[in-house]
C-alpha cells in the first residue's frame, strides 16, 4: 500500500469549543466562505470535545496492492473526531498522533459517506495504520475499537452527516476494486 499526502504535510485544525462555537462558526465563514454546521448538528459528528475542523486543504492518495486507487481531497471545513477511541484506552492511543492522521481522515470519510461497507472501511483504516508505521499492538487496539458495537451504532447514525461531508471532500479514484 502506498499512502501520499499532497498540499500540506502538517494538518491544521481548529478545536471546537462549547462556549465559543458561535464565534468560531462566524470566524470560519469570514475566512473560508463556508458554513460550519449549526451547533445542534454537531452531535452527528461525535463528541464536541473531540471534534476538529480542517483549516487547510489536503489530498490523500491510497494505492492498495496496485489493484485499487483512492484519492480524497479534503477541503477546509471537513469535520473529524480524529481517532475516536474510547477514553479508557487514550493513554495508549493518542487521538492527535500525527502518524494516524491520514488513516483517521480516510476512516471518517468512509463513515460519513458509506462509500464502502463498515468492514471495508475498517480494514482500510487498519492497513493504513500499519503502512504508516503505527505499532501492531496499537493498530490492533484501534481496529478493535472501530469494530466495536458502539462503532457499529455510530456507523448506522453517521449518514446524517453525509451531505456536509460531501461538500467538504471530493473523491477521485479509478473505480477498481
Amino acid at each position: 500500500m502506498i499512502i501520499e499526502t499532497f498540499g500540506r504535510k502538517r494538518f491544521e485544525f481548529i478545536e471546537l469549543g462549547f462556549l465559543q462555537y458561535c464565534s468560531q462558526r462566524r470566524d470560519f465563514f469570514d475566512e473560508f466562505k463556508r458554513h460550519l454546521p449549526f451547533y445542534g448538528q454537531l452531535k452527528n459528528f461525535g463528541d464536541l470535545r473531540d471534534l476538529r475542523v480542517l483549516t487547510k486543504g489536503i489530498i490523500v492518495d491510497v494505492t492498495r496492492d496496485s489493484s485499487e486507487f483512492i484519492q480524497v481531497k479534503f477541503k477546509p471545513g471537513f469535520i473529524t473526531d480524529l481517532a475516536s477511541t474510547p477514553r479508557i484506552i487514550r493513554g495508549i492511543i493518542d487521538n492527535d498522533d500525527p502518524v494516524m492522521l491520514n488513516a483517521v481522515l480516510m476512516h471518517d470519510y468512509g463513515f460519513s459517506t458509506h462509500y464502502r461497507s463498515f468492514r471495508e472501511v475498517n480494514l482500510l483504516f487498519k492497513e493504513m495504520l500499519l503502512e504508516s508505521g503505527y505499532s501492531r499492538f496499537k493498530t490492533q487496539l484501534a481496529y478493535m475499537a472501530v469494530n466495536s458495537i458502539f462503532a457499529r451504532r455510530r456507523w448506522n447514525k453517521s449518514l446524517k452527516r453525509k451531505s456536509y461531508t460531501l461538500e467538504t471532500t471530493e473523491r477521485c479514484d479509478d473505480g477498481r476494486k
